[in-house]
């Protein structure tokens, strides 16, 4: 035998005989029989660099080699699309807008803003409410719909103020001198005549609500604030109104009208000591007759 063993042929066979046997080893252990016959069964390509669209239908780990836990398992930042405006979508999509700093979400058919979580308020298109408590500003226990706290070492600004007209005052104060607030019926600060239950109007239109009624501005003629005028015989109502102007001045509203002889039943329509009529020849530009007389009434804006 160990004449044998010193012979190469001997050891050529062998180191034949033994990588035979590995090979047949390989193949009975490490081989699975196909399932399907060709080409049956073919594995997917994997995925790579190609510009052809890819699928992968097990999950996918990204920036680590832990198995995934998720369909994309992405470890470190995510970059989604950005676009200046809005693209095409369907509901689920996602990307950034770099016009409004924004990411936004297709949801409900269109494209939103994504919030922060959820919020209180409802929105209702450009409004906002609240209906279910108190709402509190510098406090934590509210007692009140809207309850304002300012701390005790507040100063100017860090009060509820309301602007109006270019002048902003606390709900307190009372800024225009006519002592009201805006918790007692002032409805403007800036002006001194608008309050509720004014009746200080002007003769000129000012931009303000005078009477908190809400609107501004209103062209009114209050009672007993006609006046008559000494000019008689009017040619028309544009000569009425430049008697009223001349002698009265601004603020009045001309009309025409005639004398009666009886005595006035209604004091507040009474022309030299008769009542007045207006006449059914009010138009411009119209003639009246030589019994009519001007008739002017003191307007005012409230």
């Amino acid at each position: 035998m160990k004449k044998y063993l010193h012979q190469p042929f001997f050891i050529t066979s062998l180191l034949s005989i033994s990588i035979l046997f590995l090979v047949l080893a390989n193949y009975a252990f490490g081989w699975t029989t196909p399932s399907q016959n060709p080409p049956g069964g073919n594995l997917s390509a994997p995925i790579n660099t190609g510009s052809s669209n890819q699928a992968k239908t097990g999950y996918l780990s990204v920036g680590t080699s832990t198995i995934p836990s998720f369909p994309l398992d992405v470890a470190g930042v995510l970059r989604i699309g950005r676009y200046s405006s809005a693209p095409s979508g369907s509901n689920g999509a996602l990307y950034y807008n770099t016009a409004t700093n924004k990411f936004q979400g297709y949801q409900d058919g269109s494209w939103s803003d994504l919030g922060g979580g959820g919020s209180l308020w409802t929105l209702t298109g450009s409004d906002i409410y609240y209906t279910s408590g108190n709402v509190g500003i510098g406090t934590t226990t509210p007692g009140a719909t809207l309850d304002i706290v300012a701390p005790a070492s507040s100063g100017a600004g860090n009060e509820l103020r309301i602007c109006k007209n270019g002048t902003c005052c606390p709900i307190w104060k009372d800024c225009d001198g006519d002592g009201k607030t805006f918790g007692n019926g002032d409805c403007d600060e800036s002006c001194n005549t608008c309050y509720v239950g004014s009746t200080t109007g002007l003769t000129f239109a000012d931009g303000k609500d005078q009477d908190c009624n809400g609107t501004v501005d209103e062209f009114v003629s209050p009672p007993n604030t006609q006046t008559c005028s000494s000019f008689s015989h009017p040619s028309n109502l544009e000569a009425c109104q430049a008697a009223c102007d001349a002698n009265l001045g601004s603020g009045y509203t001309a009309a025409v009208g005639s004398l009666m002889t009886s005595p006035p039943g209604d004091p507040t329509s009474t022309c030299f000591g008769y009542s007045w009529n207006s006449s059914a020849f009010s138009g411009p530009g119209s003639g009246f007759p030589t019994y009519e007389y001007c008739h002017c009434l003191l307007s005012r804006y409230y």
